[in-house]
């Protein structure tokens, strides 16, 4: 009985991770048409993008869906590996900052976007 109720568990999560990547997809080619474009990349490789995207956010400790998805957005607007780029070295200092929680860590990123190095704060 337990294993039955651990795979269904499994298949549950599964579902889930599925609807969200496929959601967060599409809002990619929604409203980053142009950055897409810009990257040249195609649909098959958006799909491993965005599950590689969720991966990564999640080491840094950023796993609320909201972040999740400014995280895959970040690499659609600066490029897949800008958490490591050293033209967006401040990306990659406020993600490694073991001192703020996930959340945090997008708030600042998404300031530094909006407003430059002094939102960031």
């Amino acid at each position: 009985m337990l294993q039955i109720q651990e795979s269904l568990m499994t298949a549950l999560s599964q579902a889930k991770m599925d609807r969200f990547v496929h959601r967060l997809m599409c809002r990619l080619r929604d409203e980053f048409s142009d950055q897409i474009r810009f990257q040249k990349l195609n649909d098959e490789e958006i799909e491993p993008m965005v599950r590689r995207g969720i991966s990564e956010a999640e080491t840094y400790n950023v796993v609320l869906d909201k972040d999740i998805e400014l995280y895959v957005e970040c690499m659609v607007l600066l490029n897949p590996e800008f958490d490591r780029d050293p033209n967006h070295r401040w990306a990659g200092e406020i993600l490694t900052d073991k001192d703020i929680c996930g959340s945090k860590k997008m708030d600042r990123i998404n300031g530094h976007l909006l407003f430059g190095p002094d939102g960031a704060r």
